[in-house]
């Protein structure tokens, strides 16, 4: 491993923090979804949600590695020379998944500026 024990030991940690972020973000998400919905129907709905949210999930990963693939492949476009594309501390690899973090915090942004939107709604029309 490249990297030795001290890479091993960065990446456990990085994965730790992930694990503990994923599982704070989902209980919530599962509850926002389903809090309006009636006692007749809520299996139907949580298998929905859950349904969508794996569908999506595969989406999404989908798209992020193709997104990497291109910038690895077309790496002479972003002014990389092709024969570093996939070394070890590759910069066409450090680039690439760089802009696969932007996509995916730009879609979680994304999600949080169109949730906020729709509680405000919600929020206004309760008030009245």
């Amino acid at each position: 491993m490249a990297g030795g024990l001290n890479a091993f030991v960065m990446t456990v940690i990085a994965m730790i923090f992930a694990g503990i972020g994923t599982g704070l973000a989902f209980a919530p998400l599962a509850n926002l979804a389903l809090r309006d919905i009636s006692p007749q129907v809520i299996g139907r709905a949580a298998a929905f949600f859950n349904s969508t949210r794996q569908l999506l999930s595969a989406l999404g990963s989908v798209i992020v590695a193709l997104l990497f693939d291109y910038m690895v492949r077309n790496s002479q476009l972003f002014g990389f020379a092709e024969e570093n594309a996939l070394q070890p501390y590759s910069p066409v690899v450090a680039y690439a998944a760089f802009a696969c973090l932007l996509v995916i915090a730009g879609c979680v942004g994304l999600g949080a500026w169109l949730s906020r939107e729709h509680t405000k709604t919600e929020n206004e029309t309760v008030q009245s």
